[in-house]
């Protein structure tokens, strides 16, 4: 219960101005010490190791594996097209338990094979490509083979069903802060992760992290000068924003208690960016027989600190008060799921989150899509998951997804001005068995129609909307 008081009233207690880091940690320092202790005096474990430290590195476990990435953009009319062939490998290394503690680590290198010119120009737009340079180093355009990233580098000690771990760390299950392997680098993280089993149905996490390397590139950066990397859109005057480096800010900090019992699922999240913003994220989902509902509330609120800087220098204003609701309802079989989803965004501002910490996971995010920097806008969801009842290795997914967004000139409620459209996602993906067991093809294709009302220019369509995208992928998991 001690953990439990704890975890529920530290958001409150992180969100007063006057606390910094060394307080944090110390809260984090002392909860992992309470169930450190807890998990001591409670267990019954007997097993005695017999294995010295060096066979425990030696006798570690190594996978990874080897992708390659073929990706074509094909923008309408004459506005230039774009495609690209990348190739490259992770390996991961994790050494046995040693008295409850692991190392772990992984390094990941990518080169292009062939290519066109993803630096080659629109005559007319006077920009290149988007998307396939996000298979290599979206900072350094010019980098085709000098692409190695350490990913990860941690400790790890684990009792029970709980774990700790520092350093450079995977995070992955989280509806803001993730990993999204979808290109040939995802993002990566630095800090503490703490997982905590409070009972059979209740559990904690708590995550600290102070560095990124956000997907698409090769460098690692502090939170400060991450935020911002990868495009600051308009201010709410409509002013080319530029807060990146401004911000002042030096961690974030994200808590969640979950519970999980039957078909039930309850899992409430809260995110503090350091001097930015605190966001509160509730999610519940029920599966009863072939029946599956979930619905997702989101608060958010600037911090005071924001109206120390200018406007232009804002992350978010200091009166930005957004609200995302957002729910599905699914049924599903072994071989057909069909399912329909729905988002709303509302309140005095926009949902804002880093884009170089993670995708958002709403109901309606599909890929080459977000929500984020969207305010008073709806976003409907139609989709279907086919697998044959005799090849269940192959999978069959299609999603329609409708935008209406607020106005790209509402710029109060429109960071990027995002435009109404529809947007298609088919995708087949084979998991092979038998000898080639560990082959896994995927076939992704993308269509982003524009229906907006306002004109639409060159300009506004090159690489955004009224593209086709066709991606071809290959791993090979080991």
């Amino acid at each position: 219960m001690y953990l439990l008081s704890l975890y529920i009233n530290l958001p409150a207690i992180i969100f007063v101005e006057s606390c910094c880091m060394k307080k944090i940690l110390a809260l984090i320092l002392l909860t992992t010490y309470w169930c450190i202790s807890q998990a001591k005096q409670e267990s019954t474990h007997t097993y005695r190791d017999t294995l010295n430290l060096a066979q425990h590195f030696s006798k570690g476990h190594v996978s990874g594996h080897f992708r390659n990435f073929l990706m074509s953009t094909i923008n309408e009319g004459p506005l230039k097209d774009y495609w690209t062939n990348a190739m490259g490998m992770s390996l991961y290394y994790q050494s046995l338990p040693f008295k409850g503690f692991e190392f772990e680590m992984k390094g990941i290198f990518t080169f292009q094979t062939f290519s066109s010119n993803l630096n080659n120009n629109d005559p007319t737009v006077g920009r290149g490509s988007k998307w396939e340079i996000e298979l290599y180093d979206v900072l350094d355009r010019d980098n085709k083979t000098d692409l190695d990233r350490l990913e990860e580098l941690f400790i790890h000690y684990s009792w029970r069903k709980s774990f700790v771990r520092y350093g450079r760390i995977p995070i992955d299950k989280t509806p803001l802060i993730n990993q999204r392997d979808s290109r040939m680098k995802a993002f990566a993280f630095e800090g503490f992760h703490g997982n905590f089993g409070i009972t059979k149905s209740l559990r904690a996490q708590t995550i600290l992290l102070h560095g990124v390397s956000p997907r698409s590139t090769v460098e690692w950066f502090q939170m400060n000068e991450a935020i911002g990397l990868n495009g600051n859109g308009f201010s709410t005057t409509g002013d080319k924003s530029d807060y990146s480096g401004h911000l002042n800010t030096h961690f974030i900090l994200a808590q969640e208690l979950s519970y999980k019992n039957k078909g039930l699922k309850i899992n409430l999240w809260n995110y503090y960016l350091d001097k930015v913003f605190n966001l509160n994220w509730a999610q519940f989902e029920y599966k009863y027989q072939k029946w599956k509902l979930g619905v997702i509330g989101v608060h958010q609120l600037a911090h005071n600190f924001q109206s120390r800087l200018s406007e232009t220098n804002q992350y978010i204003s200091p009166d930005n008060t957004s609200n995302v609701f957002s729910s599905k309802i699914q049924r599903g079989s072994d071989q057909l799921t069909l399912a329909t989803s729905f988002t709303s965004m509302f309140g005095t501002g926009r949902f804002l989150f880093p884009k170089e910490l993670g995708r958002e996971s709403f109901y309606t995010s599909i890929t080459r899509s977000r929500v984020e920097g969207l305010g008073k806008s709806k976003i409907a969801n139609v989709s279907a998951k086919y697998k044959p009842k005799k090849r269940k290795e192959l999978e069959f997914d299609l999603i329609f997804s409708y935008l209406d967004a607020a106005k790209e000139t509402d710029y109060i409620n429109n960071k990027y001005g995002i435009r109404d459209c529809f947007h298609t996602v088919f995708e087949i993906d084979y998991n092979f068995e038998g000898k080639l067991k560990g082959l896994e093809l995927d076939l992704l294709y993308i269509y982003r129609q524009d229906i907006d009302k306002q004109e639409l220019t060159a300009a506004k369509a090159f690489n955004k909307t009224n593209f086709h995208q066709i991606n071809l992928i290959m791993n090979i998991n080991f």
